[in-house]
Order: structure tokens, then sequence, then C-alpha cells
């Protein structure tokens, strides 16, 4: 049997409900992949608890999902389904009872919750039981059955959606299945309405993130402590570091372990890299964005904050430039659209941009800016070419990011931006001894000099001041990437070109850093190699402070949205009247009782001083005139003054042998 024959949807150990045929059918798979071949069969037959472990576009996704519709379907049927005499529409379907549902999945992020509600309803929009007829015994059994499995989205953020209108249609609705992310699960859980004993299957969707994550991990505790221990468990991650540890953690009962290719990437994606200039890392990405070959293409960048500039700097300034021939344009004469999606947007914005991206298949080409937000779970079909614009903090979320493309065994390329002026190199050797992952290095040819200059740049930040607000933020962000990054040893802030990296965030005034401030009191003693010419600038820069422009007074940098300069003005207005109330504002004064009362207590205890000297001298005096008689010398002041300190000591030893016999008592 050949391997394509092996993996057919035929040959599975039992027969595939009609419905979920029908769907399969329709998502155009011929042939199951290596990780649904071994876990599908192995969830369905509720035999045992799974830790599926496989690369990222290997499918797991409905590795999962047919299994557990599977099962929801043959547990909840209201008579017993035989692989021999199984209906063409759906079985008609018996309510959960009680507030109880049957399966719960559990996702990181709330867009990957989405995508997974998604999956699973289009599955069941497959699903019809027209033919199904009601016993004619008792009409009232029809209140009790369902004709398909339903499902209810637990997910935070949406001031749409709070929690009485979840529990509202999970209480009228009675969902078999619940999908959801942590918080918003446990929330949910903890309410007296839901029923938990009847809960066959947890799934943990991306588990390594959601049991290693202290922010997650404290929930799924207290929800794998409200759920029942007889259920089964399935655990899926492209990287899963310590089966072990998740084991102990989820109380699994011997677990199945499924690996497939887990750190290795698809034969169909090609790994490259180009090197460049901090200051010209976006000339660079434009070059490619109009010059390359691709249909969907997702740009990765290292924080949200990266992700709203950028994304802003290309579709405002680049374009308003006239002349400009950046972008494609098509017969119609419209451009290449470019999306944005991070965690600044609100879900809805996150949701339509997503969709508006997925579904794009009018312009031929189009371009997704993003943070890791959709390097996981997050399934988009045509993506042909992923973008690191900046180095991944981990090989896992390189391995992650890169999975987006080369889908469902579709070719796809990847390409990692390396900053020529750092140390970023040393990426490369650690991605090839380590995970023995090789890049090509490719050289592009681009024209990537005439998109803009920094000249241009400045008059654009200049005409608005929130646009100097987000370049300073995205230079701040970036930096906090390097010192979150795994690799410290490559990743060093202090080999970072801070004069180029301040140019390609567009930023007219070094912001204020530690890091920042070390650059500019002794550039020459960093890990980054400066020309002349760029020594030249940094010592111009150094003596305007920190001013890339002519210097001006920030106090007249205006907003352009009018709301938010007259918040502006309000604040600065506020401010100049609190420091001058505080210059005009008299010293503090102490009560003259509690100056009074601290002074006594000082001449108290000066006087105790004083009569304990003054009994030693009298007792040195004594003693010194018995050895003068007895022939004996004497220094007479010396004795006094050693006395006297050999007292204190004593007494300062006693007080701490004290205080340690006590404290030891009472512990």
């Amino acid at each position: 049997m050949s391997s394509k024959e092996s993996l057919s949807w035929n040959n599975l150990d039992y027969t595939l409900l009609p419905f979920i045929k029908r769907a399969i059918e329709a998502y155009d798979f011929e042939h199951l992949t290596p990780v649904q071949a071994m876990t599908i069969p192995m969830l369905s037959s509720n035999r045992k608890d799974v830790i599926v472990e496989s690369y990222t576009g290997s499918g797991k996704t409905l590795s999962y999902v047919i299994p557990i519709l599977e099962r929801c379907v043959r547990d909840y049927s209201y008579e017993t389904l035989k692989d021999t005499d199984l209906p063409h529409n759906g079985p008609r379907l018996k309510k959960p009872v009680n507030n109880s549902f049957h399966t719960m999945i559990i996702v990181p992020t709330r867009d990957l919750a989405v995508q997974v509600e998604k999956v699973v309803d289009f599955i069941l929009s497959f699903y019809n039981d027209k033919s199904t007829v009601v016993p004619d015994d008792d009409e009232k059994e029809e209140e009790t059955f369902y004709n398909a499995p339903k499902t209810l989205l637990l997910v935070g953020g949406d001031k749409k959606q709070n929690m009485n209108e979840d529990l509202h249609k999970y209480k009228t609705s009675k969902p078999h299945i619940l999908i959801g992310t942590p918080g918003r699960v446990l929330e949910f859980l903890k309410k007296p309405i839901v029923n938990t004993k009847e809960c066959a299957y947890l799934i943990l969707d991306e588990c390594d993130r959601l049991l290693l994550d202290p922010s997650f991990d404290k929930d799924i505790q207290q929800i794998l402590s409200i759920l029942p221990k007889q259920k089964r468990t399935g655990l899926f991650s492209a990287t899963i570091k310590d089966p072990k540890f998740l084991v102990t953690k989820t109380a699994m009962r011997n677990p199945f372990k499924i690996t497939v290719n887990a750190l290795n990437k698809p034969k169909e994606l090609t790994l490259k890299y180009v090197l460049t200039k901090t200051n010209n890392k976006l000339n660079q990405l434009l070059a490619i964005l109009q010059k390359s070959e691709y249909k969907k293409c997702i740009v990765y960048m290292s924080s949200a904050n990266e992700v709203t500039y950028f994304h802003k700097v290309i579709n405002q300034f680049v374009r308003s430039i006239k002349d400009n021939q950046l972008f494609y344009k098509f017969p119609s004469g419209k451009e290449l659209p470019i999306y944005s999606m991070s965690g600044k947007l609100t879900n809805q914005q996150r949701e339509k941009s997503l969709e508006l991206f997925k579904n794009d298949t009018i312009s031929g080409k189009s371009v997704l800016l993003t943070t890791d937000l959709t390097s996981r779970g997050i399934d988009i079909t045509d993506v042909d070419l992923v973008v690191h614009f900046d180095a991944p903090t981990t090989p896992e979320i390189f391995l992650h990011r890169s999975g987006r493309s080369a889908r469902g065994g579709k070719a796809g390329n990847a390409l990692l931006f390396l900053q020529e002026d750092t140390k970023e190199l040393g990426y490369l050797d650690f991605l090839k001894i380590r995970y023995g992952i090789d890049l090509e290095e490719i050289y592009c040819n681009f024209d990537i000099d005439g998109y803009y200059d920094i000249k241009q740049l400045y008059k654009w930040v200049l005409k608005d001041r929130l646009r100097f607000d987000e370049s300073v933020s995205g230079f701040v962000s970036f930096i906090n990437g390097y010192r979150a990054h795994s690799l410290q040893s490559i990743f060093k802030a202090n080999s970072i070109n801070y004069l180029k990296l301040a140019e390609l965030f567009g930023c007219i005034r070094f912001p204020k850093s530690p890091e920042v401030d070390a650059f500019l009191k002794d550039y020459q003693k960093l890990d980054c190699y400066f020309d002349d010419e760029q020594r030249e600038h940094i010592t111009a820069i150094k003596e305007k402070n920190g001013w890339f422009v002519e210097k001006f007074n920030m106090d007249d940098y205006p907003y352009s949205d009018k709301t938010r300069e007259e918040k502006r003005l309000k604040e600065l207005e506020e401010n100049k009247k609190n420091k001058q109330s505080k210059s005009k504002k008299p010293a503090e004064t102490v009560a003259w009782s509690n100056k009074v009362e601290s002074k006594e207590k000082r001449q108290e205890r000066k006087k105790k001083l004083v009569e304990k000297r003054e009994i030693i001298v009298q007792e040195m005096k004594r003693k010194a005139i018995e050895d003068a008689e007895n022939g004996v010398k004497s220094d007479y002041k010396d004795d006094i003054e050693e006395d006297w300190k050999a007292m204190v000591r004593s007494s300062k030893k006693q007080k701490k042998s004290d205080n340690d016999f006590f404290g030891d008592m009472w512990v």
C-alpha cells in the first residue's frame, strides 16, 4: 500500500459519519495528513488521552474537531448508531440535560477561538436530519431533541457580549460544545448554573502556551479543578518541550504521545534571509512587496506599536509621494491592499481586518502587517510569503510564523530580515547548529533607495504630534524586544546602532532610555560599527541635545485631531498651574509641641550618657589613685576612654544576644 493510499479517509479503522464526509469533500482534502491519521482514531475511539506535537499547518485543528463531533453525535444520538447502517443525514440528537455540556475547547486567544468555532460550524453546516422522524408515541419529546450539535463561544473583550448574555445563551440553547479563552471560560464555569459533571472531553490547543505562560496557567489549573477527572484530554501544539511536565500539570491518565515533524519545516517551505542596514529595513520591505511574486504575504513585526506606525507610514506617507510607483497596480487601477492586525486594535477591527485579508481574491495580491497574534493557530489559506521583519524571540516562534505559509502541501516562502550592523548574523548559526535549519541568503537587486528619504519622513512626522508619539513608541518597543529576546548573546541591546534605528522610525528626537543615554555618552565603546560620517552625525545630534531636526518648543507641537489637541492643551495648562503652586508653597512646618518633645528627649538622653560617663570617670580616678599608691603606672585618660568604649560594646552585644534569644523563643 502506498503512502497516499494509507492516508486515504476510507482507511480509518471506523466509518466517518456522512455529514463529516461531505464537509471533508467541501474542504477538498483528498488525503489525511499524518497527524490526522494518527489522532482522529485515537480520540474518536474514546480510548486514551493524547499529546499531539505537529508542525504548524499540519492540520491539527481538524484532528481534534472531527473526533469531537463524531463522539458528540454518537453519545447524544437518540438511537445507537451502527457503522453498517448510518443515516445519510445526521441523526436526531438529545439535548444536554441539567445544564451540562459534552466538550470544552480552550485556546489562548480570542481570534483563534473564533476561528475554531468557524471550523466547527462549517462542518456542522452539512448536518441535516429532515428525514428523521420523532417517535409518534410522545410528541412532547420533540422539545428534548436537536437537529444538530450546538456550540457556544466564550471570549472576553467584547462590549456587546457580557457574561449574563453568555449564561442566557447557555441556558436557552443548551450547547454540546463550548469554545473559549481561559479567563472567560473560568469565569463561566464558576457560575452556579453551569453543570460540569457530564463533560467528556477537554481540548487545550496551543497547550505549551496555555500551561507554561503564567498568565494562562493559573486559570487553566482552576479550570482543571472544576472539570471532572473522568474525561478524555487532548493537548495540541507545534512545540512541546517537556511532555512529562504537561502530563503532571493536567493529571492525564496514561496518555498517547503523537509527534509529527515537530521542529522540522515542511518540504514545500523555502527559508531565506536578507541582510540590510537598520535604517534601510523599511525600504527593503517595500521593494520586496512591490517586486516579489506572491498572492498573500504576512509581515511579522515584534510589537503592536511597530505594526501601527509602519502601517500608517506605508499607507499614508509613501503613497502620498507624487509619481511614486511603489505598489503594483492592477488593470482596474487598484493598488496593493495592505492590512494590519495587532493587539492595539479592537476585537471588531481585528476580525474585520483578518476577514478582508483572507477573502481578498480580487486584487491578486494582499499584505498583512501583524505581530505574533497570528503566528499560532490562525488558518489563512493561500499565504505563500512570510516576512520576518524582526527576528523572532525564539526558534519555535520562527517556525510557528513560517508555518503560516506552505500549508496543505502548497509551496511557500519565508524571508528573515537580519541587520548587518548588529550581531544578528549569529542567529543563522544558532538555527543551523541547534535545530538543523539552514537558510539561504538572497540578494535583492531592487532599487531600494527611491521610495522615501529621511527628510521626507521627518516632514511627515512633524505634521502631526501623534505620528511622533507612535514613532517613539515603535522605537522603544523594538528595544524592549531586544531585551526580551531569549538569545541575549546574539541580540544585545548595546549592539544596536541607535542612530540608524531612530532614522528607521523617523524619530525627530532621541527618546529617553538608559540604552540611548549610554549610546550618546560614549558610543565609541559600544559593539556597533560607526564610520566617520556617522560619528560626525552623532556629535552634531549630541550638540543639539538629541534632536535630529532643528530644535523647537515641544509645547507648540500640536495634534491634528482637535479633540486630542484640546486635551493636550488642557493638561499643559494644568501642569503649569501645578508647577507655580509648588514653587509658592511654603516649607512644611512641624508642630511646636512635637519639636519641644523631641528636644526634651534628646536632652534627657544626653543627661543619662553624661551621668554614666561620670560614674566611670569617678571609678577610674579611684583606681588610678590606688595604682599610684601601689607604685603602678597607668595612663589615666586612655584607661577612661578604653573602658568607656568597652562598656558601650558590651552593652550592644548584650542587647543583640537578648534579641536573638527571645526571637528564637517566639518564632
